[in-house]
């Protein structure tokens, strides 16, 4: 099933959970409230790993931008009241702790242990440089060798620039090389 047919669906069983409560059908209320959490938290999980998503229904889009960018729908308020915990912070959208451990399993392991990471850092070796380096020169080298550990080599590439710039200004600012301006 698609994105888009999995939003249509969900605001199918959004609409169910709803006639349920009118018409005071508990044992239809429990199946669509169960239909409508396994739904959500499939959909949630396939959005995961997803970069994009090609939903061209408009109430499938409408859907989409509410369940992600406002108050989600009304099943989403009824369970979030039903399940109303004293922890202020957890929200339905959140993952505990037994599903975030099989998520990263499943989704970062995959392509991705330690053993990458350690010998991603090992192929690096610091840099030796005859004077002090600055904090935000410090601080891009050490995401340059993060993003290089973790083999995200456009964005330690795209990295590299701006300590190139960072650093070149470093020295201007040293050297005095700006006119006396603050905002250098």
């Amino acid at each position: 099933m698609s994105i888009q047919d999995d939003l249509l669906e969900l605001a199918e069983l959004d609409q169910r959970v709803i006639r349920a409560l009118e018409e005071p059908d508990r044992t239809d209320l429990r199946n669509a409230l169960t239909d409508y959490q396994t739904l959500r938290k499939s959909l949630r999980i396939r959005l995961l790993d997803l970069p994009a998503a090609s939903i061209e229904h408009i109430d499938a889009d409408k859907i989409f931008r509410k369940i992600y960018g406002g108050g989600g729908l009304a099943t989403d308020k009824l369970i979030e009241h039903l399940l109303s915990t004293p922890e202020p912070d957890r929200s339905l959208d959140q993952f505990d702790d037994e599903g975030l451990w099989s998520l990263g399993s499943d989704l970062f392991y995959s392509w991705f242990s330690h053993y990458e990471y350690i010998t991603g850092l090992a192929e690096l070796r610091p840099l030796l440089i005859r004077s002090s380096v600055a904090k935000g020169v410090s601080r891009l080298l050490r995401q340059v060798k993060s993003c290089y550990a973790f083999q995200q080599y456009d964005a330690a590439y795209g990295l590299c620039r701006t300590v190139l710039e960072a650093t070149i200004r470093d020295i201007c600012v040293r050297c005095r090389l700006f006119p006396d301006r603050s905002d250098y």
